[in-house]
């Protein structure tokens, strides 16, 4: 495995290739730093939902196992209306990383869309873009039918990304509320 000039992606080769490498070796006289513990759900967010202290929103993941209840981006965001809130938007790397690692192994519908009438991708909520992580080769469209966005994050959560995917696709997806604001129970 050896990872990309850009963006540090893994990338498989052929054993017989040569690359350069790196070691690992614990040093006796040094400590590891134990990992900080998991903050206390932050104050300002309805049951359910979740968010850092400095976070002016709330976010919830809707990670449904059985495929029938995964939905389209549409009826994602229609559900994410139906509770007062919107599908995420995501403006800076320390609110994907934070997504990333609470939503960790699992594809999902964030609030992003190509606009083919104006060009480019905007915010379902309006607000406007000011960050992006596509994956190596996205946004592609693949065969004129990928408009809608999902954010792909590892097993562990350690990074994401972006890769646009057929709106009718059927993901996971992620609400996002304005802190202090009470979600509608949807049915």
């Amino acid at each position: 495995m050896t990872t990309g000039q850009i963006g540090g992606f893994w990338d498989d080769k052929q054993c017989s290739e040569k690359y350069s490498f790196i070691c690992e070796k614990a040093r006796p006289d040094i400590t590891p730093p134990t990992k900080a513990p998991t903050p206390p759900p932050s104050q300002g967010c309805a049951d359910g939902w979740t968010a850092l202290p400095h976070f002016r929103n709330c976010y919830r993941l809707f990670h449904n196992v059985d495929w029938s209840q995964k939905k389209s981006w549409e009826a994602a965001q229609e559900d994410c209306i139906s509770r007062g809130a919107n599908l995420v938007s995501i403006h800076n790397h320390e609110e994907e990383e934070f997504l990333s690692v609470y939503s960790k192994g699992s594809a999902k519908w964030i609030g992003l869309r190509h606009n083919p009438t104006e060009g480019g991708y905007s915010w379902s909520d309006g607000t406007p873009l000011s960050h992006t992580n596509w994956g190596h080769g996205e946004p592609n469209n693949h065969e004129d039918r990928e408009e809608c966005v999902e954010m792909v994050s590892s097993n562990n959560g350690t990074f994401s990304w972006w890769n646009d995917l057929n709106c009718d696709a059927h993901q996971d997806w992620i609400c996002m509320i304005s802190k202090g604001k009470t979600p509608i129970h949807s049915p």
